[in-house]
C-alpha cells in the first residue's frame, strides 16, 4: 500500500488519495517482544505525529479541492484553471516597477532631498502603480463573467461581486491620487528650476506643462502595460485561479510531510532488519 500511495503522489493523482489509516504502513513485527513493543511505539508515534501535523492541512486542501471542482463543473465547463505561478508575469511586473526609478526618482528626490528615502519612495510609488494595474487587469478580464453570471454562488474563498466592485472603485480613486501627487511634485520640480514661480511667458509655461504631461504619459504607459499583462495572466472566472493555487499549495505541504514520514519509517524498518 505504501508504494502504491507514493506512486500516486508522484503521478499527482491526488484526487484518488485520502491518506486514511489503511494507507499508512503498519508497524514491523519482531521476534523479541521487548524490541517489538519499543519499535511499535516509536513507529506508531511517528504516524500519529504525521496525522496531527497534517489534519488541518488535509481539511483545508479538501475544502479548496471541493470548491475548485464545483467551479470547474458549474462555470468552467471542465476547463482547468490558469496557473497563477507564472514567473514571467511577476518578472514583468518587477521590470515595470524598476522602470519607475529613472522616470520619477529625480522628481521625488527634489522634494525629499534625501536620495535613499527618495529611492524607496520611488519604488513604493511604482509598486502601488503596478499593484493597481494588476487589480484592474484582473477585474477587466473577469468583468464579462461578473455581468453574465450574477447568480454565481460564492464562498469564503471567493470575493463577493460587491466586494470586487468596491475594490475596483477604491483602486481607481487610489490611481487618481497617485497621478495627482505625481503631477503636483513634478510641477513643483519645474517651478523650483524657474525660481519658485511660473513664467509670465505663456510659451514657457506651455513647455513646462508639456514636460509635466510627458512624465504623466510615461507613467500612464507603465500602468497600461501592467493592466495588459494582468489581463493576459488572469483567469476569466473570479476565484477559480486562487482556489486552484491554494489547493496546490496545501497539496505540496501534505506531500512534503508525507515524504518525511516515509523516510523516517524507512529508517525504522532498516533498524528492524538489522536487529531481526
Amino acid at each position: 500500500m505504501t508504494k502504491e500511495l507514493q506512486q500516486n503522489i508522484v503521478n499527482e493523482k491526488w484526487e484518488e488519495i485520502t491518506l486514511s489509516d489503511k494507507d499508512l504502513p503498519e508497524a514491523p513485527k519482531l521476534s523479541n517482544k521487548i524490541e517489538e513493543k519499543a519499535f511499535e511505539e516509536k513507529y506508531l508515534k511517528r504516524v500519529e505525529l504525521f496525522k496531527h501535523k497534517t489534519e488541518d492541512l488535509i481539511k483545508k486542501f479538501l475544502d479548496f479541492k471541493d470548491e475548485y471542482l464545483r467551479i470547474k463543473e458549474e462555470y468552467a465547463e471542465g476547463r482547468i484553471a490558469k496557473s497563477s505561478n507564472n514567473w514571467l508575469y511577476y518578472g514583468w511586473l518587477l521590470l515595470l516597477v524598476i522602470l519607475e526609478i529613472p522616470t520619477n526618482y529625480t522628481t521625488i528626490n527634489n522634494i525629499l532631498h534625501k536620495p535613499i528615502i527618495a529611492l524607496f519612495g520611488t519604488i513604493a510609488f511604482g509598486g502601488l502603480l503596478v499593484l493597481i494595474a494588476h487589480f484592474h487587469g484582473k477585474f477587466f478580464k473577469q468583468l464579462k463573467f461578473i455581468i453574465q453570471t450574477p447568480d454565481m454562488e460564492t464562498s469564503v474563498h471567493i470575493q463577493s461581486r460587491k466586494m470586487q466592485i468596491f475594490i475596483f472603485i477604491l483602486s481607481l480613486i487610489g490611481l487618481g491620487v497617485l497621478f495627482y501627487i505625481l503631477y503636483y511634485i513634478r510641477l513643483q520640480y519645474y517651478k523650483d528650476i524657474l525660481g519658485g514661480e511660473l513664467s509670465d511667458d505663456m510659451l514657457e509655461n506651455t513647455k513646462l506643462f508639456t514636460k509635466v504631461l510627458t512624465l504623466m504619459a510615461i507613467n500612464g504607459v507603465i500602468y497600461i502595460l501592467g493592466v495588459i499583462a494582468s489581463y493576459i495572466h488572469a483567469d476569466p472566472i473570479p476565484g477559480y485561479q486562487e482556489t486552484y493555487k491554494n489547493m496546490e499549495k496545501f497539496k505540496k505541504k501534505i506531500r512534503k510531510e508525507y515524504d518525511k514520514l516515509i523516510k523516517e519509517l524507512s529508517r525504522i524498518e532498516v533498524r528492524y532488519k538489522d536487529k531481526r
